[in-house]
């Protein structure tokens, strides 16, 4: 069940198309899970709605972080593609809180699937990960390689309190922009924010 050479060569399209339709496949218009959630939240009485809409908007913002952390840590210490595919995970759960129910679903269910065929044939590849001497050089190029998961992370922090999900969006829509730009400033660079 591993990934054809078309879905290895562009996963990181094919994981794209995937969000995308998460977010703005027609069938899928209904509340958002963090809507949903904070609602479910605040039915328990456990708190007020705005708090419990804060809570689970900066949960999504804290997914995000430890996604961009781990394709960083992946990309400095040259373990990218395993630890990448999990990042790739993390980060599609934390962009589906604020996806329609149905395009969340749909989303993270075929992450798990393209980035699971992918490191069965990364693995059949035999691609080992190899720790190197971290320098500051090495992570500085992780952390430009890496530049759209940490925008996207900052982006959830900085909109989630304006309880908006269309500007969480528009935020990660604008860090994929800026990172697409970086990468073409330092095209060495293109290994990490293209890889999955």
């Amino acid at each position: 069940m591993r990934a054809t050479a078309f879905e290895f060569r562009f996963r990181v399209p094919l994981l794209a198309v995937v969000l995308a339709l998460g977010f703005w496949s027609p069938g899928f218009r209904s509340s958002t899970v963090w809507i949903l959630g904070s609602g479910a939240v605040a039915h328990q009485r456990w708190t007020d709605i705005q708090t419990a809409s804060l809570a689970v908007g900066e949960a999504a913002a804290v997914l995000a972080l430890l996604a961009a952390t781990l394709r960083t840590w992946a990309f400095a210490v040259q373990a990218k593609q395993s630890m990448a595919a999990v990042a790739a995970q993390l980060h599609c759960l934390a962009l589906a809180v604020f996806m329609p129910l149905y395009g969340a679903i749909f989303a993270v269910a075929l992450t798990a699937l393209l980035t699971t065929r992918i490191l069965i044939a990364e693995q059949s590849m035999g691609r080992i990960a190899r720790i190197g001497r971290l320098t500051t050089r090495r992570w500085g190029h992780a952390l430009l390689a890496e530049v759209y998961f940490w925008l996207a992370c900052v982006g959830m922090f900085v909109c989630v309190p304006r309880f908006n999900a269309t500007l969480v969006l528009q935020a990660v829509l604008a860090s994929a922009g800026t990172a697409l730009i970086v990468q073409g400033f330092f095209p060495p660079l293109r290994k990490g924010f293209l890889t999955a």
